[in-house]
């Protein structure tokens, strides 16, 4: 009767408990790696069974870092458009500030009154 899988295979098990704690560890280069070793030096259908389940602990960990990043961008558009109003209000200010200091004359618009205001100053 054959051990069980992590019996067998300790490193398997520790890649994958590395995983399960924290899908960002993947380094799917080595995991790659390790898995084609696996399926190479497998000599019966259950010497598969670890390369198997390193697969989907892969595929688990893929999905959770594919989740976090989804967050990650939704939390950063949520931040821009919040900046950006910030910004928009910023530049209303100032554009307000700027419109109070230009003194309006009686019975003329605030459009005329900027070029008398250049032609007083040349």
């Amino acid at each position: 009767m054959p051990l069980p899988c992590f019996q067998r295979f300790p490193p398997v098990c520790s890649v994958i408990d590395e995983l399960s704690a924290d899908p960002m560890k993947l380094k799917p280069k080595i995991t790659i790696a390790h898995i084609e070793k696996l399926v190479r030096t497998a000599k019966t259908v259950s010497d598969l069974q670890p390369a198997l389940e390193l697969l989907n602990a892969a595929r688990t960990a893929l999905d959770e870092i594919e989740k976090q990043r989804e967050a990650d961008f939704k939390r950063a558009a949520v931040e821009i458009k919040k900046l950006r109003v910030q910004v928009q209000k910023k530049i209303d200010e100032k554009a307000a500030s700027k419109a109070a200091e230009v003194p309006i004359e009686e019975g003329t618009s605030k459009a005329a009154q900027v070029p008398n205001q250049q032609e007083n100053e040349a």
